[in-house]
């Protein structure tokens, strides 16, 4: 009986095959081992797909990153829907206004205004102080003030003289008419006197005298109410330096038009301390201060 011949070419295909197949497989867990993390990659530092694509922008200057086309495993953030919170600026600090005068008052009996327009009538008389042996009296509650002054401006060497202090109206009146007849017997009229008397002395119940308040205060060595007085240390030191014991110049320079009176470097007037520092640094004297008030 014959032998049946058999199909060696079928099988050699099938053989071929499973050969490719077998090389496949190898080839897939090679590439699979070269690019999976080693065991010395510490746990939890393995690159995500989201840094990966960090790191591929900073290795560019973006221009052609793949950052561009990465797929990003997070939402990109989203500007947000509300408004910003803004801080409301603080309001400015309060300043001092020259209306609004800290420590004092126009009804402050210290800051009582006299003048023509304004005749001093007080309810009873002010109480006084004796200015050491002169003779000369000056306000009780002004006499503290006066002294630590005067006293203050000794220790510099300087020596002053209260020369006029407070005075009745009747006092008032007598010095008055004095350089009145005085303009007279050089020739003015009585009108011409009296409006000239008037532009450095103050009619009756006119005058700052009459509350005590008001000092004329000159140097030992130049006794004389006249342009000269404003030329002796003693004068300069007491008008830089009476406002910080609550004096002021009552009638300064250049302020002729406002207080009806010419310039007197020796008449002082007590206002306070709060009030007289206000004054000077706003350059204001009483009827400018009462104006502000009004």
């Amino acid at each position: 009986m014959a032998k049946k011949k058999q199909n060696t070419t079928g099988d050699g295909a099938a053989w071929l095959v499973l050969l490719l197949c077998l090389g496949f497989v190898a080839f897939s867990v090679y590439h699979a081992r070269d690019h999976s993390p080693t065991s010395d990659t510490p746990k939890g530092t393995e690159p995500t797909e989201t840094t990966q694509v960090h790191m591929q922008w900073a290795d560019s200057d973006g221009l052609f990153s793949d950052d561009l086309f990465a797929p990003i495993t997070e939402a990109p953030p989203t500007e947000p829907t509300t408004a910003p919170t803004t801080v409301a600026p603080t309001e400015a600090p309060t300043t001092i206004s020259p209306t609004e005068p800290i420590g004092f008052s126009k009804d402050d009996p210290l800051l009582v205004l006299v003048n023509r327009d304004h005749p001093y009538e007080p309810s009873s008389p002010p109480a006084l102080s004796n200015w050491k042996n002169s003779g000369i009296q000056v306000a009780s509650v002004a006499y503290d003030a006066l002294v630590a002054m005067l006293s203050a401006g000794e220790q510099q060497g300087l020596n002053f003289v209260v020369c006029s202090g407070y005075r009745s109206k009747e006092l008032q009146e007598q010095l008055f008419n004095e350089d009145v007849d005085l303009r007279m017997s050089w020739g003015q009229s009585y009108e011409e006197a009296w409006a000239n008397t008037a532009l450095f002395t103050m009619p009756p119940g006119c005058s700052e005298h009459n509350t005590g308040l008001a000092l004329d205060i000159v140097s030992l060595h130049n006794q004389h109410l006249d342009s000269t007085q404003e030329q002796t240390k003693e004068t300069q030191w007491l008008q830089a330096h009476c406002w910080e014991y609550g004096f002021i110049l009552r009638y300064p320079k250049d302020k002729r038009d406002v207080t009806g009176i010419s310039y007197e470097s020796w008449h002082y007037r007590y206002v306070g301390k709060a009030a007289a520092k206000y004054l000077t640094e706003n350059s204001l004297t009483l009827e400018e201060y009462h104006a502000q008030q009004s």
